[in-house]
C-alpha cells in the first residue's frame, strides 16, 4: 500500500484545533449559565441533597435534547471524510489481479508430472507383459476330464425332461380352478349406522369390509350388509343386530347362526339354492331358516313377528317348524302365538296376510331393492366365473390349453384324482361359457356348456361306485356349482349357466348322487318369481301372459301321475306366488283366466323315457283327498270363468284314472253349486252314457 497517499489525504491539524476552541467555548458557556442560575445553597444543606436538586436543574428540555442530539449527530457523521477513506483503501483493477494470482498459486496442489514419470518408470514393457500373461495363462486354464455317458443314461434323462415339461405345461396354460372370494359389506343406505369396535360404537362411512363378527345398530337411518353373494340384510331404522357367520356357502361353517336380531326390523333376501345350508335369522322367541326368498323379520320386546313376501321360509321354535308361503304370517310371543283361525303345527300358528300388506312404503321399497340387488348379484356371479376363465375358445393358445388338460388327465395316479381333475376341467368350461356370453358368443357358449354336461357325466359314468367319487360329486357339483349361479333369473344373461347345470344335475345317475334337488320346482319358482315382479312393477297385461303361459306346469303340480312331481313345499310355494301374481293383477278377490292341462314340455328332460304306469284303485280316503286336492287347485284362481277353465283341465286329467267315477262324485259334493258342481254331474251322465254303450255291446266297463 502506498502510505503516503493516505498521509497527504489526511485532515489538517487546525481541524482538531478548531473542535477543541469549540468545546472550550461550551463548556464556558455552560459553567457561566449555571452560576446565574442557580443561587448558592443555603448553609447547612448537605451535599447529596445539593447534588440532587443540581441534577433536577440540569435536567434539559426535550427541545433542547433534541437539538443537542442533531448537533452531536452532524459533528460526528463526517460523510466526506468516510467516503475520502473508502477511495483511498479500494484497490484498482491491476492490484487485484495481482492479489488474485497470488492467492491461486499459493493454493494450487502439487503436479502430477511426477506421478505420471514414477508411473513410466515402473511399467513394464509390452514384451515383458506378454511373457508374464502367458505364463498365467496357462496356469489359471482349468483341465477337464472326460466323462463318458452311456446311452440308457440319456433316453432316461431325455424323458425325466419331457415328463417334468409335460408336468408343468398345466400351471402355464390352465387357469386356477377356484373363483374369487366375495367379501361382507356393510354400509348405510339412509343416515347414519354405527358398528361397535371395542367399547366404542363407531359411524360407518362408505363401504367396510367385515372381516370379524360385528355388532351393527342404526338410529334415524338404515344400514345394509351383503353376505357374499347369499344374502342381502336391511337394517331399518332404531334396529340392532349381530352378524356371526362370515363363511361362503356351500362351504361348512361351525356357526349355525347366520345373524342376531336383537331389536328393530331386519329384512332379509336370500339366494341360497334348498338343498344347502341356509340364512338363519335368530330372535328372542324363535329362528327363521331362508334359502331364496324375501322376509321381514321384527323384534319388539318379547314379541317377534314373521313375515314371508317372496318365496318361503322356515320358522323353528322348541324344536318344531312351520314352513311358510310368500303371503303368509306368524306371530310369536312370550306366552303363546297369535294367530287365531289360522293354520297350526305343533305350537306354531301361521295366518294370511292382507294383501294391502305388500303396498306398505317399506315393504314395497325393498321387494324393488331385492330385484336390482338380485340382479347385481347374479352379474358379480358371472363375472366371478369370467375372471376364472383364462383362455378363452378360439384364441390361438387355446388348442394347447385343451392338450395340457388331457395330458393332466393322463398323470393322473388315481381313480379320485382323476374325477377331481375331470371336475374341474368342467368347471373351467363353465368358466368358459360365463365369458363367452359376456362377450356376446352365444354358440361358443352354447358348445361349452355341452361340454360341461359331458365332461360331468364321464366322471360319473367311470365313477365305478366309489363313495370319494360320490362325496366329490356332491360337494362340487351338486351342491358348489347350483350356489354360485344361484341368483339368476329368466331373463338374465347368466340364466343359461344356471339351466346348465340344473341339466347337467339331472343327467347324473342316481347312484352317483347323494341328494337329488328339485330342479322342476326350482325352475318354475323362478319363473314365477319373474311373473310376480313384473306384477308389483305395474307391468299387468306382461305377467298375465308369462302366467298363462305357466298355466300348464302349474297345473301339473302336484299329480301323481307326474314324470317328476314335485313335493309340498313347492307346491304351497308356487300356489301362494300364483295367488298373489292374480291378486296383483286383477284385485284380491279376483283372477285371471288360464288354460291349465298337462305341460307339453318340462322344464328339465326327464333322465329315462318315460314309462307307462298302472294305477291301481284307491281308497275312499285318498278319493275324498283327491276331490280337495282338485278344488284347492280350482280355487287358486279369483274369477268364475278362470275357476271353470281350471275344472276343465282338472277333468281332462282324470279320464283315464281308474277311479274317475268316485272322484266325480266326490268332487260334485265339495264343489258350490254356482255351475262347478252341474259341470261335474254332466261329466257323471257322460260316463255312464259311456258305461252303458260299452255294456250294450258286450265289452267289460271298468268299475267306477
Amino acid at each position: 500500500m502506498n502510505h503516503r497517499i493516505i498521509r497527504n489525504r489526511s485532515p489538517n491539524p487546525a481541524f482538531y484545533q478548531c473542535n477543541r476552541d469549540s468545546t472550550f467555548r461550551a463548556s464556558k458557556q455552560i459553567c457561566s449559565i449555571m452560576l446565574n442560575t442557580f443561587p448558592p445553597p443555603p448553609a447547612g444543606d448537605s451535599a447529596e441533597k445539593i447534588l440532587r436538586l443540581a441534577g433536577r436543574k440540569f435536567d434539559p428540555t426535550p427541545v433542547a435534547e433534541s437539538e443537542i442530539r442533531l448537533r452531536v449527530r452532524q459533528r460526528i457523521r463526517c460523510p466526506e471524510l468516510l467516503k475520502a477513506a473508502r477511495d483511498a483503501l479500494a484497490p484498482d483493477r491491476t492490484i487485484l489481479t495481482r492479489i488474485l494470482c497470488a492467492v491461486r498459486q499459493s493454493i494450487n496442489p502439487i503436479s502430477l508430472s511426477l506421478w505420471e514419470r514414477l508411473r513410466g518408470v515402473l511399467m513394464p514393457s509390452l514384451r515383458d507383459r506378454q511373457i508374464v500373461w502367458n505364463h498365467l495363462a496357462v496356469r489359471l486354464e482349468p483341465s477337464f476330464a472326460r466323462v463318458v455317458v452311456s446311452r440308457p443314461v440319456k433316453w432316461v434323462a431325455a424323458f425325466a425332461l419331457i415328463l417334468f415339461v409335460v408336468r408343468v405345461s398345466p400351471l402355464l396354460f390352465l387357469a386356477p380352478a377356484s373363483l374369487a372370494e366375495s367379501p361382507v359389506l356393510v354400509f348405510a343406505t339412509r343416515g347414519n349406522a354405527e358398528i361397535l369396535m371395542g367399547p366404542l360404537w363407531q359411524p360407518i362411512r362408505g363401504e367396510l369390509d367385515l372381516q370379524t363378527q360385528a355388532k351393527i345398530q342404526t338410529q334415524e337411518g338404515e344400514a345394509t350388509i351383503i353376505d357374499h353373494d347369499d344374502a342381502v340384510f336391511r337394517l331399518a331404522p332404531n334396529t340392532r343386530v349381530s352378524f356371526l357367520d362370515r363363511s361362503d356357502r356351500p362351504a361348512v361353517s361351525k356357526q349355525e347362526t347366520t345373524l342376531v336380531l336383537e331389536e328393530g326390523t331386519l329384512w332379509v333376501l336370500g339366494l341360497v339354492p334348498k338343498h344347502i345350508r341356509g340364512i338363519t335369522v335368530v330372535t328372542a322367541q324363535g329362528r327363521v331358516v331362508i334359502h331364496e326368498g324375501s322376509v321381514s323379520v321384527s323384534q319388539s320386546g318379547g314379541d317377534s313377528d314373521i313375515r314371508v313376501f317372496n318365496r318361503s321360509a322356515v320358522v323353528w321354535r322348541h324344536g318344531r317348524q312351520m314352513p311358510m308361503a310368500a303371503g303368509e304370517q306368524i306371530m310369536l310371543s312370550a306366552g303363546r302365538n297369535l294367530g287365531a283361525g289360522s293354520a297350526q303345527d305343533g305350537g306354531l300358528a301361521k295366518t294370511a296376510m292382507d294383501h294391502e300388506r305388500f303396498h306398505e312404503p317399506w315393504v314395497a321399497m325393498n321387494l324393488s331393492r331385492d330385484a336390482v340387488h338380485q340382479r347385481e348379484i347374479a352379474h358379480l356371479q358371472q363375472e366371478r366365473r369370467a375372471a376364472s376363465a383364462g383362455i378363452l375358445p378360439g384364441t390361438t393358445l387355446y388348442g394347447i390349453k385343451r392338450l395340457a388338460e388331457r395330458v393332466d388327465v393322463m398323470l393322473s395316479f388315481s381313480s379320485d384324482e382323476r374325477a377331481r381333475k375331470l371336475i374341474t376341467q368342467a368347471n373351467t368350461r363353465l368358466n368358459e361359457a360365463a365369458a363367452l356370453l359376456q362377450a356376446g358368443g352365444a354358440s361358443e357358449a352354447e358348445s361349452a356348456l355341452r361340454e360341461y354336461k359331458n365332461t360331468l357325466l364321464q366322471v360319473a359314468s367311470g365313477s365305478g361306485g366309489s363313495h370319494a367319487i360320490r362325496s366329490l360329486i356332491q360337494k362340487e357339483v351338486v351342491d358348489g356349482a347350483p350356489a354360485t349361479v344361484a341368483a339368476a333369473l329368466p331373463g338374465d344373461e347368466a340364466y343359461a349357466l344356471k339351466q346348465a347345470v340344473d341339466a347337467a344335475i339331472a343327467s347324473l345317475p342316481d347312484e352317483t348322487v347323494e341328494i337329488r334337488p328339485d330342479l322342476e320346482g326350482a325352475a318354475l319358482l323362478d319363473q314365477l318369481v319373474v311373473v310376480k315382479r313384473q306384477a308389483e312393477r305395474g307391468d299387468t297385461s306382461l305377467a298375465r301372459e308369462s302366467l298363462s303361459a305357466l298355466a300348464d306346469s302349474l297345473a301339473s303340480l302336484g299329480d301323481p301321475e307326474s314324470p317328476a312331481p314335485v313335493s309340498s313345499d313347492v307346491l304351497d310355494e308356487a300356489m301362494a306366488m300364483a295367488n298373489h301374481v292374480t291378486a296383483t293383477i286383477e284385485g284380491p278377490a279376483q283372477g285371471i283366466g288360464l288354460s291349465l292341462g298337462v305341460p307339453a314340455k318340462p322344464f328339465i328332460e326327464p333322465r329315462h323315457p318315460v314309462r307307462s304306469v298302472v294305477i291301481r284303485p284307491i281308497t275312499s280316503e285318498q278319493v275324498v283327498a283327491k276331490a280337495q286336492e282338485i278344488r284347492g287347485r280350482i280355487f287358486v284362481f279369483g274369477t268364475k270363468k278362470a275357476r271353470y277353465d281350471a275344472l276343465e283341465d282338472q277333468l281332462s286329467l282324470i279320464i283315464r284314472h281308474p277311479d274317475r267315477g268316485r272322484i266325480l262324485r266326490e268332487l260334485s259334493k265339495v264343489l258350490p253349486r254356482d255351475g262347478l258342481a252341474q259341470r261335474v254331474v254332466r261329466e257323471i251322465n257322460s260316463l255312464s252314457l259311456q258305461v252303458k254303450e260299452v255294456t250294450a255291446s258286450g265289452g267289460v266297463a271298468q268299475p267306477q
